[in-house]
């Protein structure tokens, strides 16, 4: 399935969808850039954890009951593996290596034809009782922690923000959960 979007400089978004029933039906496969005269600017794809892999995943297999369809593929949960963006002739990509329980990246590899690479792992802060979940906890890359963020143990506000270990900003919060300061 393709889906063409033209925007008022002319330039087209082409976005191409999986269509094999039970397999990628309405999965977002990749998308393409062009300039009003066909130039390709950028072009994105994304591939999914795929069928074979979901014995060795921490997260459940399906959420949700089917109904109104027979396509189980609308309720299997697949997030993306691998992505790669070419742009200006340089591609990038990153490659999950490893899934939390909530099917969000956990550890990520990232690298250009330019010659970098990174290892970035994301720590979240979930709190059940409140049901707010997948805040930021941390970031870290190649190791270094460089993003902190603390989080209020029963409203799941943040209360401090840290760069590299450092302390950028102290957060209250009022009982109707406003910034106090």
């Amino acid at each position: 399935k393709r889906v063409w979007v033209t925007q008022p400089d002319g330039s087209v978004q082409e976005q191409k969808y999986g269509a094999l029933w039970l397999v990628n039906d309405g999965r977002l496969l990749g998308t393409t850039v062009k300039k009003a005269d066909g130039t390709v600017l950028r072009t994105q794809t994304s591939e999914y954890v795929s069928e074979s892999e979901m014995s060795s995943m921490p997260f459940p297999d399906i959420y949700g009951v089917l109904t109104g369809s027979d396509d189980s593929s609308s309720v299997r949960i697949r997030p993306i593996r691998r992505n790669t963006i070419v742009q200006d002739g340089v591609e990038f990509s990153s490659y999950v290596n490893q899934f939390d329980s909530f099917a969000r990246p956990v550890a990520e590899r990232k690298w250009s034809s330019l010659g970098s690479s990174k290892v970035q792992t994301t720590a979240y802060h979930d709190n059940l009782t409140s049901w707010t979940l997948g805040q930021v906890r941390s970031t870290s890359i190649d190791g270094l922690l460089s993003e902190e963020t603390l989080y209020h143990s029963t409203t799941a506000l943040p209360t401090e923000i840290r760069s590299f270990g450092k302390t950028l900003q102290t957060l209250v919060h009022n009982s109707d959960a406003t910034l106090q300061s």
